[in-house]
């Protein structure tokens, strides 16, 4: 099923989302949720990701649907782990870590504030330890522009919009388009 978009001004996108359990993530609940999540992902064909509570659910979890070119990351664990190209990918209770300090400034969009890119700065390469859809632990070192993927995601996760993360009035662009299309 696909699920309604939250826009800004709604409260849930401003605060922080609660852990979903481990022993409740393969429960039908969860499991219906991140179904509907990958589906309503899937369906803006412009969207690269979506988090919890940008369909209003108070759930610590986002999901990412990137082709294999953008998948530039490095396995810690387990050995044999690996993302699928072009399916959404679920990252539960996500934990980041910097792995070095640089940066880069570039535009985003989000689902949630629909006409309008954003300037931001987003660490280069970062670590990353979460959950997948059945339970499993798994971390990676995301670099580039998956990175700034996790991180956009984990800031909705934080109750934080990327109009939040402009350093200046004129890093917020009106475009004219919606990134809603279908």
């Amino acid at each position: 099923m696909v699920l309604p978009i939250t826009f800004a001004g709604n409260p849930i996108l401003y605060k922080k989302t609660k852990e979903i359990p481990v022993k409740d993530i393969k429960s039908a609940k969860i499991q219906t949720f991140l179904n509907n999540l990958g589906e309503t992902v899937t369906h803006y064909t412009r969207a690269a990701g979506l988090a919890a509570p940008q369909v209003g659910r108070d759930f610590r979890v986002f999901c990412l649907k990137l082709d294999k070119k953008s998948l530039n990351y490095d396995v810690i664990f387990p050995k044999n782990f690996e993302i699928p190209a072009s399916k959404p990918f679920f990252f539960i209770n996500p934990v980041l870590q910097v792995i070095d300090g640089a940066t880069e400034e570039m535009g985003e969009g989000c689902l949630s504030i629909p006409f309008y890119h954003v300037f931001v700065e987003r660490y280069l390469k970062i670590k990353v330890s979460a959950y997948t859809s059945d339970g499993e632990k798994f971390e990676i070192i995301a670099k580039g522009m998956y990175a700034r993927y996790i991180q956009h995601e984990v800031d909705h996760l934080n109750g934080i919009l990327i109009f939040q993360r402009a350093k200046k009035p004129e890093d917020i662009v009106f475009d004219g388009e919606s990134n809603l299309d279908e």
